[in-house]
């Protein structure tokens, strides 16, 4: 068994980069999916450089902190690796000139710090300097000189939540987990400020049991107690199941034609975090469970005459286009899909709703598609069309439409059990008829509306 080089916890600064090396190798003996950049240790300047680095922010580096600077100007690391089916990833990116450079970056490329929502009343943003970038969606951890070298985590919702670290810890930790994706969220006092309930969901778990033994115990012990009393949930693997279920069903018609089935690896936590961010609105634990065991699904049948698909877009597409799935930071303001949906020639009832539309799934063949807009009560609502200009909402939450979906393995037409008889293209006896040819145990009931 590879022994974990990261037990002795307090490394002297001078053998970071050793450490550093010491966890990637055993980081990549725990993964058999285990991909990585490598650690990019950034050599120091002259004790010259670094006085003039003090003199221009008009403060004098702690011990622990110029120890570290005196080293080295930073490191630098990137990885991410497929566990149990759970994307884990992580950064780090601490570096001399950041400090330097955040004055400029806190206005553009820092979000704005404006509007910044915090319980520090009394703190200027004037006076924050990056320490840690964290990725390129906007995560930071800010340091605010005048104020003891505090840590703050900001997040690209404008959350900014203290660190409860000193620097020596930060860095420490950061050896320790190799910058394991948001990890700071467990040493604030308001967790759910970053990104809502889902934050604290078992990748974390998978992460803490199979990398950190021995004597770090007792720290991670109190982290997994902190996942289990503050708003844990486990990933529903309730839909792939469904799915193999169903699919193993289809395999028993001597009629069976033809199957294509395409699944992803999971949604990373921070494209779930950012998605959610740019709603400005909170997933259910179904659906986010739906994405943390594939992002997105393509799947295609026939059995004779009748046939299903499934086209589920990847959850950084619905937001951020085919085109630009994870440069682009402003997601909220992004719909590549936009004229798929909306052409801008449709009557002015279609395009009043359709205009505002994100799609979730877009049908193979035709310019059918199920979308959704946020409303007032910032719930999800669904609206399905079979063709453009033909609009119906869909009085089912977006966890049931998964649920359907899966159910019926996109069976064609199915979402038009909703849909007026005017505007049906499948009867509903039909429809009827074709379900229980193929699944007779699915019970007409499954169409109950739910709140």
């Amino acid at each position: 068994m590879t022994s974990n080089p990261t037990k002795k916890l307090n490394c002297n600064v001078k053998n970071y980069e050793l450490e550093l090396k010491k966890t990637l190798k055993f980081f990549k003996s725990r993964f058999k999916k285990f991909k990585s950049s490598g650690i990019a240790v950034i050599p120091a300047d002259s004790k010259s450089a670094l006085n003039k680095v003090e003199k221009q922010l008009g403060y004098k580096l702690s011990e622990d902190l110029r120890y570290f600077y005196e080293y080295c100007d930073g490191f630098s690391v990137t990885w991410d690796a497929i566990v149990e089916n759970r994307l884990i990833e992580g950064s780090v990116n601490i570096r001399l000139s950041c400090l330097l450079a955040s004055l400029e970056l806190g206005k553009g490329r820092v979000l704005s710090l404006s509007g910044i929502n915090s319980k520090e009343a009394d703190l200027s943003t004037n006076q924050l300097k990056i320490f840690d970038t964290l990725d390129c969606s906007g995560n930071y951890v800010l340091i605010d000189f005048q104020n003891n070298e505090t840590l703050y985590l900001f997040t690209f919702g404008h959350n900014l939540n203290k660190i409860n670290l000193t620097v020596k810890q930060y860095l420490e930790y950061s050896v320790l987990f190799l910058g394991l994706n948001l990890w700071q969220q467990f040493f604030i006092d308001r967790s759910s400020d970053i990104s809502g309930y889902y934050t604290f969901y078992d990748n974390y778990e998978t992460f803490f049991k199979n990398i950190v033994q021995d004597e770090n115990k007792t720290r991670v012990n109190k982290i997994l107690e902190k996942i289990d009393n503050e708003n844990s949930i486990t990933p529903s693997t309730k839909f792939l199941e469904d799915l193999n279920d169903r699919i193993n069903q289809l395999k028993q018609f001597n009629e069976f034609g033809s199957l294509k089935n395409e699944s992803n690896n999971p949604v990373s936590l921070n494209d779930l975090m950012k998605g959610q961010e740019a709603m400005k609105v909170s997933l259910s634990e179904l659906v986010i469970g739906f994405y943390l065991q594939t992002n997105g699904l393509k799947l295609e049948w026939e059995i004779e005459d009748i046939h299903g698909s499934i086209s589920l877009l990847p959850f950084e597409e619905i937001f951020g286009g085919e085109n630009c799935p994870k440069l682009n930071l402003d997601w909220d303001k992004t719909n590549h899909y936009g004229d798929t949906i909306c052409s801008g020639e449709e009557d002015e009832d279609y395009i009043l709703v359709a205009s505002k539309l994100r799609p979730v799934e877009l049908f193979e063949g035709d310019s059918g598609f199920v979308g959704f807009i946020v409303n007032d009560n910032k719930e999800l609502e669904l609206y399905y069309s079979h063709s453009r200009g033909e609009l119906t909402k869909l009085p089912i939450s977006f966890e049931k439409y998964l649920e359907l979906s899966i159910r019926l393995l996109g069976m064609d037409g199915w979402q038009e059990y909703y849909v007026s008889r005017e505007q049906a293209r499948i009867g509903n006896s039909k429809l009827i008829d074709n379900i229980k040819s193929i699944f007779p145990d699915f019970q007409i009931s499954e169409f109950e509306l739910t709140d």
